[in-house]
């Protein structure tokens, strides 16, 4: 039976190439990948899906001259907080009132909090589907404005813009009548964003790799040291709980191994960024 002859891509560009037999199972590959890189060469992935302990090769699609990329420890994904995401890519948008009864939203969870996502709306308002909007919006009563804030949507509802603002926080409870338009941020949501960590590195140096890490210390200006400026949710089917940015990677990915095939998501905000509205 003749082998194959299989590409292995190091973080950093290097590629070996290495034959394996055909009837050969990812762990043979992840095998010869060690003997290159060290034991620290612990995940494959195949145009973006990770490879599976156990697996033949040719369940997952790999042949002769494919490029497999080595992950040099092991993987770990994080996801922006909403309210923090919207700080940062969020966009002022101005909607006239007449729209807002064709504005259809529902809500998503962010960490601990609820934040509204957009259903559906007319073309040109500015909005699209999938975009998530700010827990604050301005009413536009020429000349003055007013700042008020959505009280909480279950995420089983849908409800229209116009029904969240006439139902929004404040006093008085309903707001007046005349408003023009309404200002709100939106963006689209936060994606995933996904590292090779080292087993034995803290959550916190894992976040500095990820691409977001400098945009986000970048919103956050001030003097607290990077540790103090930003804290970790591990979020699973059941429950949300809080680790601390020394907590060892390889541990928590441990612990939280039977959240799905890729593992946990770790949520980051903001450290002291409460939502006192969301009720």
């Amino acid at each position: 039976m003749s082998g194959l002859l299989v590409f292995l891509r190091r973080e950093g560009g290097e590629q070996v190439g290495v034959e394996v037999d055909a009837d050969a199972s990812v762990d043979t590959l992840s095998g010869e990948a060690q003997k290159l890189w060290g034991p620290r060469a612990r995940e494959l992935r195949f145009q973006g899906a990770i490879l599976k302990s156990g697996s033949a090769l040719a369940d997952t699609g790999v042949c002769s001259q494919s490029v497999v990329d080595v992950c040099m420890g092991i993987t770990i994904r994080f996801e922006c907080d909403y309210d923090l995401w919207l700080d940062m890519k969020g966009v002022r948008i101005e909607i006239p009132a007449g729209l807002l009864p064709d504005i259809s939203l529902g809500a998503r969870h962010s960490g601990y909090h609820t934040i509204l996502a957009v259903h559906a709306a007319p073309e040109g308002c500015g909005l699209t589907p999938g975009m998530v909007l700010s827990t604050e919006f301005v009413l536009l009563y020429p000349p003055r404005r007013l700042s008020r804030f959505y009280r909480r949507v279950s995420p089983d509802e849908s409800v229209s813009l116009e029904e969240v603002v006439q139902a929004s926080g404040g006093r008085p409870q309903r707001p007046e009548s005349g408003f023009t338009a309404v200002e709100i941020s939106a963006a689209s949501p936060p994606g995933v964003y996904t590292v090779g960590a080292d087993p034995d590195g803290t959550v916190l140096s894992a976040f500095r790799k990820t691409n977001i890490a400098a945009d986000v210390y970048r919103q956050i200006e001030d003097l607290r040291p990077d540790a103090e400026k930003v804290e970790f949710t591990v979020h699973t089917t059941s429950s949300c709980t809080r680790i601390p940015h020394d907590a060892i990677v390889s541990r928590v990915v441990e612990e939280y191994a039977d959240d799905g095939e890729d593992g946990p998501v770790i949520m980051f905000e903001e450290i002291g960024d409460l939502d006192l509205f969301d009720e």
